[in-house]
């Protein structure tokens, strides 16, 4: 073609030189759009090392107790990347009862403090169903750094 490229059909053709062709699937193996071709794969020092009987067990889950009394457990996500309100509002606050699957679906920016957060809580979760005893969450870096 006008790029001195030989094409057949839709696959480019390499000449049958190896250090072109490792060099070649170097490159190709660390783009984040990458396909592991499998010859590659196996000498790969990263893709040995992060094979699933390399890894460390992590142990059994372990199954939550089901909360006595609605309110009293809860569990808590963000849903984030959505598109701004007119109230400048870009993320959902989730907080679900663990007993009874009800949920409070508050408005946030995700951009709000620890402190803002706290606030929204006392005022929209607290103010109705009290203080509760246990909150489940995936240690999102907002509730472990000073909620």
């Amino acid at each position: 073609d006008d790029d001195h490229v030989l094409w057949k059909d839709t696959r480019l053709v390499v000449p049958n030189d190896a250090s072109l062709r490792e060099a070649l699937l170097t490159k190709a193996h660390s783009s984040p759009f990458s396909v592991h071709p499998a010859t590659f794969v196996a000498r790969c020092l990263i893709c040995q090392q992060v094979k699933i009987e390399h890894q460390q067990a992590s142990g059994l889950l372990q199954q939550l107790d089901i909360p006595v009394w609605k309110w009293d457990e809860i569990s808590m996500d963000f849903v984030t990347g959505l598109p701004q309100t007119q109230r400048r509002h870009d993320a959902i606050w989730v907080v679900v009862d663990r007993l009874t699957k009800s949920a409070h679906f508050l408005p946030i920016r995700k951009d709000y403090s620890v402190s803002r957060l706290a606030e929204i809580f006392q005022q929209e979760i607290v103010r109705l169903h009290g203080t509760p005893s246990a909150i489940v969450s995936d240690r999102d870096r907002r509730f472990t750094s000073r909620f």
